[in-house]
């Protein structure tokens, strides 16, 4: 049962996202917004919409403790599972650094067309509401789903939650940005890739600063911001150079993420 819940919230968060992004640039557009100030929203806020989703609904339907899991788990799924997905899938070629995306007008081209969508203040208040209900189920069938990893390898509800978030939430990431990749610019899903990890791992930080601060030991290892700033250096490292990064990188970014996420539920 538990699977069908999580393949039943995986479905409707990428549907969700795909359709909040959607309404979200075309409504920054329709009231006057540049398409270049919309791509940058995008950047930073549309990969974040399956972290932000399960976040709200463990604080929501759970706890503040569950809400700080998910967005731990969701800020390690954006770096890890959804950068090195669009990687292994695409093998992308960053023409452009994601940092220097506003030098250039060829650069800045690249990151406007991120945001091209359909004018219509009817059509993306619908797009809005519809993915932000799609959202929110999704996030009931993750979080309905996680208590299936508790008990596996010694995991409490808390690590299963963490654990199921960065592996949903990240397989959602990894399937928009090879789909915005394949059919617009591979360098501005990168850098949205980039964009959510940061959003979530400032979210997850302040949400385990206000709920207790770091332990000064071994546990400091797995805090969050700690584990967000390791995996946002190694994906600004991969993209410094202007060529191709492909598979290997995108490899190097699951393992990587598969070593935080292991850390985390084992020094909780």
């Amino acid at each position: 049962m538990e699977f069908l819940y999580a393949l039943g919230g995986v479905i409707a968060l990428l549907l969700g996202t795909d359709s909040a992004t959607k309404g979200l640039s075309g409504a920054l557009q329709q009231a006057k917004a540049t398409p270049l100030a919309a791509a940058l929203v995008l950047v930073f806020a549309g990969y974040a919409l399956p972290g932000l989703a399960l976040g709200l609904g463990a604080w929501a339907w759970q706890d503040a403790q569950a809400a700080a899991s998910a967005l731990h788990g969701a800020s390690l799924g954006a770096l890890g599972l959804g950068a090195g997905g669009l990687l292994l899938t695409t093998g992308v070629v960053l023409r452009v650094r994601p940092w220097r995306m506003l030098d250039g007008d060829r650069a800045q081209a690249e990151l406007t067309e991120f945001a091209v969508s359909r004018p219509g203040w009817g059509l993306n208040g619908f797009r809005l509401a519809f993915g932000a209900l799609l959202l929110a189920l999704g996030a009931r069938g993750v979080l309905a789903a996680a208590p299936a990893f508790v008990g596996v390898a010694g995991l409490d509800a808390g690590a299963a939650l963490l654990v199921a978030a960065a592996l949903c939430s990240g397989f959602v990431v990894a399937v928009v940005a090879s789909f915005n990749a394949r059919f617009g610019d591979a360098a501005a899903a990168f850098a949205a890739t980039g964009g959510a990890g940061l959003v979530l791992t400032l979210l997850a930080g302040a949400a385990a600063f206000l709920l207790a601060l770091p332990s000064l030991d071994l546990r400091l290892l797995a805090h969050p911001l700690v584990q967000g700033a390791a995996l946002l250096a190694l994906w600004a490292g991969l993209a410094i150079p202007v060529r191709a990064i492909g598979r290997p990188a995108g490899a190097m970014l699951l393992l990587a993420m598969g070593a935080l996420l292991a850390a985390a539920a084992l020094l909780r």
